[in-house]
């Protein structure tokens, strides 16, 4: 199973899908809409309560609001991280430590998540944003023959302000 601890996220969340395969019981007590990282907003679906998972060895039981999470099956929010108290977050070692109960307990992040290539139809189902961007040099020569003269005049006088950087601004 593959939890994302978010400190932008305020709430803990459960894929709807895993909710479904696992037959965990749902109730509607609750109404919450979510706005996605592409502004998009989603009704939850519900909420499982006091739902246990057992990460890396620490037990974790908290509420989790049902919906889709494209990407990730479980995500622990602020509203589950703001029980800890003092956090100490290793970037380098990808490591999560906290103190709970009088002991101190050690999350290891994933260095390289696995990857795995989807056909189109799952992919479309995620329903996620994806942007592909592209950075090609551009080689755009400046052929001032094109341009009336007086303006070519004054592009070769401030060639130095229309022309190609060569350096970065001064501070």
């Amino acid at each position: 199973m593959m939890v994302l601890i978010d400190d932008g996220s305020m709430h803990n969340f459960i894929d709807q899908t895993l909710v479904s395969k696992l037959g965990l019981p749902v109730t509607q007590d609750w109404k919450l809409q979510v706005m996605i990282a592409n502004r998009e907003k989603l009704e939850c679906a519900g909420r499982c309560r006091s739902l246990t998972l057992t990460i890396q060895g620490h037990t974790v039981m908290v509420d989790y609001f049902v919906l889709p999470v494209a990407g990730r099956q479980v995500v622990l929010g602020v509203q589950w991280l703001e029980k800890l108290g003092p956090i100490e977050i290793d970037f380098r070692q990808l490591t999560m430590t906290f103190k709970e109960g009088g002991k101190s307990h050690t999350f290891k992040g994933l260095r390289h998540a696995r990857r795995e290539v989807l056909p189109d139809n799952e992919f479309l189902s995620l329903q996620g944003t994806c942007y592909f961007f592209q950075i090609v040099q551009s080689t755009l020569a400046m052929d001032l023959g094109t341009y009336p003269t007086k303006i070519a005049d004054l592009l070769n006088q401030f060639q130095h302000v229309f022309g190609t950087p060569s350096s970065l601004l001064p501070r």
